[in-house]
């Protein structure tokens, strides 16, 4: 599965839990992410360039979980737990610690949504492993919290691009330095 994957390096095989991390990682797309960096402002405040390292720890953190829910329960019983849950958490995390309160409609939509999202998970009327939905649950509160950070860096960046950019380059960093050796197919 991991050579057809495109993983095929002994230290992804060593870790498994970091197996769905390689797959999906954004080294597979470094050096095109290289050649815009000359085209972006450079990261020249030290505040952004920790914000930026911040998130990539963060989602770091969600490859791990996504793997783990991954490996504990169905995709079609995993993914729009979590992606039906985050959308919650980022609102209510929005509320607590940006003070930006959604208008009623805007917070019943996003109820609806979610609501929707999250019932596509128990479409299948048999038992969920705990742990499936203890990581799905972590994974979601992870795409709140790394949905928060980008938001507040890109707005303290003052240019959107250039930090999703090289945040994309860091990101790429971090993954090679898990494994210099680029997977083969």
């Amino acid at each position: 599965m991991r050579a057809g994957m495109g993983c095929s390096s002994r230290r992804a095989a060593a870790t498994p839990l970091l197996d769905t991390a390689h797959r999906s990682s954004p080294d597979r797309h470094f050096l095109r992410r290289c050649w815009s960096l000359p085209f972006v402002p450079l990261p020249l405040t030290r505040r952004v360039a920790v914000r930026r390292w911040r998130r990539c720890v963060i989602h770091f953190g969600y490859y791990l979980t996504l793997a783990q829910a991954y490996r504990t329960g169905d995709l079609s019983f995993a993914y729009p737990l979590m992606r039906g849950t985050a959308p919650l958490l980022v609102t209510l995390l929005g509320i607590v610690f940006l003070r930006e309160l959604p208008t009623a409609q805007v917070s019943l939509g996003i109820l609806l949504i979610s609501a929707g999202i999250v019932g596509i998970a128990f479409a299948q009327r048999h038992h969920h492993p705990r742990a499936a939905v203890y990581w799905a649950l972590a994974n979601a509160a992870i795409i709140a919290v790394y949905t928060l950070v980008d938001g507040a860096g890109a707005r303290a960046s003052g240019n959107a691009l250039a930090y999703v950019v090289w945040l994309s380059f860091l990101e790429g960093v971090v993954f090679l330095c898990l494994d210099p050796r680029p997977a083969r197919r």
